[in-house]
């Protein structure tokens, strides 16, 4: 995969993530910060980076949290334990953790990850204040 093609799967990811948050902080309930989408498990992990199929349902593996608590949590830092017991959910972290273990191929097909991603964040883009801008 091309790297520009990364980069924008990046910022479709993100968008739908913030999208689907209402553009509010999934741990402290803000929204006159600057939201940002934070990866649940690390962004070097592909299996999970854009999200994956878990169950019956899509996961984006991913939730919108304002500067403050991304930092928090990417840092380890004292929120963290507090955003996986509260936000995420520790069934949801544990199975996303061990999906992102899984050795995926750096063959990855853009235009099938991109259509995945499209079709889930479809019905939150179509309703979206915001969906003019994406």
């Amino acid at each position: 995969m091309k790297k520009a093609d990364i980069k924008s799967l990046d910022a479709l990811w993100a968008t739908l993530v913030k999208e689907t948050a209402k553009y509010q902080c999934e741990h402290c309930g803000r929204y006159d910060s600057r939201m940002e989408a934070a990866h649940i498990v690390g962004r070097r992990h592909r299996a999970t980076r854009w999200g994956a199929t878990i169950g019956d349902g899509y996961d984006f593996c991913g939730h919108c949290l304002c500067h403050t608590c991304h930092q928090q949590y990417d840092e380890h830092g004292p929120l963290e334990q507090d955003v996986i017991e509260n936000t995420i959910g520790r069934e949801r972290f544990e199975v996303i953790q061990a999906l992102a273990n899984h050795n995926v191929t750096k063959g990855q097909v853009f235009e099938f990850i991109e259509a995945e991603l499209k079709k889930k964040g479809a019905a939150i883009i179509d309703d979206s204040p915001y969906a003019s801008t994406l």
